[in-house]
């Protein structure tokens, strides 16, 4: 395992147990048994493990799900309306459901309005949801999928 993903990980179970505004970076340092100057080698500051995470959790929910079920003209394909729908909700369901995710999610969700990262993340997977949904939508226009 690399350093920043050790890193990554100290600082997620210490934000789970006390909540990401009450984690220092001597503490994510003593967590991993090193110095706190050695985690501004790999970070420059508690803001930016904190993007890491989020970018290090999403991707690892993601890897999870089959790639057809990312890629909307081959979800579309030869599906009733009614199963793409349910294939749609059941992919985002088991990647924000997945234990780290949803830990991450209250995390951030509890600190969205103290805290400008996690109210920055909040805004970043927003916009992705709603442009998964935009993307969704376009790919049922294609194939002629509607009520």
């Amino acid at each position: 395992m690399e350093r920043k993903e050790e890193i990554i990980q100290a600082t997620f179970m210490l934000a789970s147990k006390n909540g990401i505004d009450n984690v220092s970076m001597s503490q994510i340092a003593t967590q991993l048994g090193i110095k706190k100057p050695s985690l501004y080698n790999h970070f420059r500051s508690k803001d930016e493990i904190v993007k890491a995470m989020y970018d290090y959790l999403r991707t690892q929910a993601k890897e999870k799900l089959k790639i057809t079920d990312l890629d909307y003209g081959k979800l579309v394909k030869d599906k009733s309306l009614e199963e793409v729908l349910k294939l749609t909700v059941q992919n985002y369901y088991r990647m924000s459901a997945q234990n780290d995710m949803l830990s991450f999610y209250k995390i951030i969700y509890s600190t969205r309005a103290t805290n400008c990262v996690a109210a920055q993340i909040m805004c970043e997977e927003t916009e992705k949801m709603l442009l998964a949904t935009k993307n969704l939508f376009y790919a049922l226009q294609v194939h002629q999928k509607y009520l």
